[in-house]
């Protein structure tokens, strides 16, 4: 039997068949094939297979900061403190020392102090989660380098936060006086609105960078000169190491101006900035003081702390023309002072003579967004010293850390159009609540408490509560042995909100992420 009939079946037909059954087997395949592919076009992919972009809802998501960085700027120094020529014409720091103070609130988990290398941490005391009263305290010495403080908190609610600050005097050499300031949050960019770059005056920008990647910052600045930026005649960016400072010389790089904006922008990290200001007439020391960031340009503007009898000049600044009203605020009501008009990115400085002596507060009230600074100077025959004033936005809760050997009064200016009511409460040095008073200050008032009104043996920190959100507050500074000593010392110290920093992250899906 040949093998074509092996199986009774003529190999000819049996190839014809199996022929027929592979044609219709692929026919229908195909058609297989083209269903599903359609299908997959106009239908809505399986979950999973892509990111829904149409069905669902973007889920938008609150994220608070837990863990918060405050810098302390070293003690006030001169520039420049080489031994030139005679003895007698030399300059010196004389006696200066200074200390700094660090104050937590709230819902604690952790608090550390150590200098910005992150080396030479301090011990501090422990913290007790469970006393939400309890405030922590840390108490140093100010030298000649730059502390960083960080808080960790548990929830990040109203009232839970850090105030920190430092102060320096001396009662001797080229540094005489007081010079205080609010220690600084690191940002990426902020705003410094300075006062003159004339002839006697030093500044020395500090931007300190408390991460460990370095990062470049650009400094822009604007004079009274006219409305354009200033060319400096230093580098318009500098680079600040990780765990590092640079100093920039603000009154070489934009020389001779009667008051400067200056603007910084850092490239990668969040940094922060912070300028030793000093004045010399001669051989005749006329003051020193730290200038802080600025806050947010605003309508109105309520700068508390000035010192009552003192002659004072406002800084102003704005990226568009207009006119702004400056007023004193005192117990008995608002007093107008003076109406100028602002160029648009120019620098105005702006006398007003002597604060009458009920004024706790300058209020600036503006045409456009504005920018305002303040500088109070006590002016004595053979020396004088200055503090340097921001503008303070009210807060449901803030608080101000006050430093050791250093007494503290408070201006409080109720910034609204109706009566309110705060809480001050003080803290001693273990974090104990030492004092509490509850005030009631009327529309448009400002008015002066002492720390002894709150806590009649003084307090490390304060703590204000206001449920209106309606008080702007600062606190004025003064130490003894300066005053004992005969020697003009003033300084300010503005608060530190308490209020929690918060982002939006809003998430979606699309149909770009496939999987």
């Amino acid at each position: 039997m040949s093998r074509a009939s092996r199986h009774g079946v003529p190999r000819g037909r049996r190839s014809k068949g199996a022929i027929a059954a592979k044609a219709l087997a692929s026919i229908v395949t195909s058609i297989a094939i083209l269903g599903i592919f359609l299908a997959m076009v106009v239908t809505v992919p399986l979950p999973g297979l892509a990111d829904d972009a149409s069905g669902r809802t973007p889920h938008t998501v609150a994220v608070s900061q837990t863990a918060l960085q405050t810098v302390c700027p070293a003690r006030m120094q001169l520039a420049d403190t080489g031994s030139y020529g005679d003895s007698a014409y030399r300059v010196s720091e004389g006696d200066i020392t200074g200390q700094t103070r660090f104050s937590a609130f709230g819902s604690l988990y952790d608090a550390t102090v150590s200098g910005i290398d992150g080396t030479g941490e301090q011990k501090t005391a422990d913290i007790d989660t469970t006393q939400s009263d309890k405030a922590f305290v840390h108490t140093t010495g100010a030298g000649k380098s730059s502390l960083l403080g960080t808080t960790r908190v548990l929830e990040a609610n109203a009232g839970s936060g850090s105030a920190s600050s430092t102060a320096s005097w001396a009662t001797k050499g080229d540094l005489r006086g007081v010079s205080a300031a609010r220690c600084v949050t690191p940002q990426l960019t902020q705003s410094l609105l300075l006062p003159p770059t004339q002839t006697g005056w030093t500044q020395q920008l500090v931007i300190s960078n408390p991460t460990d990647k370095a990062t470049a910052v650009s400094i822009r600045a604007w004079g009274t000169k006219d409305s354009n930026p200033v060319t400096l005649s230093t580098d318009s960016k500098v680079t600040v190491p990780g765990r590092g400072e640079s100093v920039v010389s603000i009154s070489a790089a934009a020389p001779a101006q009667d008051g400067v904006f200056v603007n910084l922008s850092s490239e990668t990290t969040q940094v922060t900035a912070i300028v030793r200001v000093v004045h010399m007439d001669g051989l005749t020391d006329r003051g020193s003081d730290f200038a802080v960031p600025v806050g947010s340009p605003a309508k109105s503007l309520v700068l508390p702390a000035i010192a009552g009898g003192t002659d004072v000049n406002v800084l102003g600044f704005s990226e568009t023309s207009g006119r702004i009203e400056i007023s004193w605020m005192t117990k008995s009501g608002v007093k107008r002072a003076k109406t100028v008009n602002l160029s648009a990115n120019r620098v105005q400085s702006i006398a007003l003579g002597k604060a009458p002596a009920d004024a706790t507060a300058i209020r600036v009230d503006a045409d456009m967004n504005t920018y305002a600074a303040a500088m109070c100077t006590d002016s004595g025959a053979d020396q004088s010293d200055f503090s340097l004033v921001y503008a303070q936005e009210p807060q449901r809760s803030s608080a101000i850390a006050i430093p050791d050997k250093t007494g503290v009064s408070f201006a409080l200016a109720n910034t609204s159009g109706r009566k309110t009511t705060v809480t001050l409460t003080g803290y001693d040095n273990s974090g104990a609540q030492t004092g509490q008073k509850e005030l009631t200050i009327d529309a448009g008032r400002a008015i002066r408490v002492p720390i002894t009104d709150i806590a009649k043996n003084g307090a490390a920190a304060v703590r204000l509560d206001d449920s209106d959100t309606a008080v702007a507050w600062g606190g004025t500074v003064a130490v003894d042995a300066v005053s004992k000593a005969k020697v003009k010392g003033i300084a300010s110290i503005g608060a530190v909100s308490l209020m929690p920093v918060k982002a939006m992250i809003r998430s979606g899906q699309t149909l770009d992420i496939v999987h």
